[in-house]
């Protein structure tokens, strides 16, 4: 009799978890390095026996409109699908390919048969990562510093962390022809400092300059040590600046 899905994965978890048990008692010392060997084979043995993955092909059919535009594209990156990482429903899914809508904020793949593209359920995507890009979901929080709810790519994950928000919206042309022409131009990226539970906006030299203040003469003399400009390379700028000031306080 095939055991269902709802019961299939918590008895994987428990026999990762007595096998653990009986190892651990002779080689105590390697607890750590057993949970994570348990956990992994538990793991890869749910995605083996779940082909194709129910729980990850599930969402609302996704309605490609890239085509229409008359010039841009709605995705992070690349106009195309790329190799990444998901962890929806508490579940990690390695080696998928997806796309990440900077428009509606959706995480999209394909379906398992390449017939049409899914939507992930928004709530339900914990993180995820397109290549070497890694966005965490921050949720609608009680914290009155916490930006609004969505996908963040975490540039740096430190003793602080630095977050990037990055969107892109749909214009219209209304004069060129009698038809209205939608294109999209570049994109907007908000960048956040999380120090301790706080956000701090870091947009312009002054926000930054405030938020570090503690160390401002230090600041001015790294930017201008390290040929740094906010207003020419942004991101890079901040990155390093996050990196030194992480390193200068902790």
């Amino acid at each position: 009799m095939r055991l269902t899905t709802k019961t299939f994965w918590p008895i994987l978890l428990v026999c990762a978890h007595l096998s653990l048990l009986g190892r651990a008692q002779s080689v105590a010392d390697d607890s750590d390095s057993l949970i994570q060997t348990a956990y992994d084979s538990a793991v890869s043995q749910y995605h083996t026996y779940m082909t194709p993955e129910t729980h990850l092909f599930r969402g609302s059919e996704y309605v490609t409109y890239a085509q229409v535009l008359k010039a841009g594209y709605p995705y992070f990156g690349e106009n195309s699908k790329r190799k990444g990482m998901v962890a929806y429903n508490k579940i990690r899914y390695n080696d998928v390919y997806l796309y990440y809508d900077l428009v509606t904020g959706q995480v999209v793949m394909n379906d398992f048969y390449n017939v049409f593209k899914i939507a992930l359920y928004s709530p339900l995507v914990d993180s995820f990562s397109i290549e070497n890009h890694f966005f965490i979901h921050l949720r609608d929080s009680l914290n009155p510093t916490a930006p609004r709810n969505g996908f963040y790519e975490r540039l740096y994950n430190g003793h602080i962390q630095l977050l990037k928000k990055e969107k892109k919206d749909i214009q219209e042309d209304l004069y060129s022809s009698n038809v209205a022409q939608r294109f999209i131009q570049g994109a907007d990226s908000a960048y956040y400092l999380k120090i301790g539970d706080v956000y701090h906006p870091v947009n312009n030299n002054r926000s930054l300059r405030n938020v570090l203040k503690d160390h401002k003469k230090e600041l001015k003399k790294f930017i201008r040590t390290q040929q740094l400009s906010l207003r020419k390379q942004r991101e890079i700028t901040l990155i390093k600046v996050t990196a030194w000031y992480d390193s200068l306080t902790h």
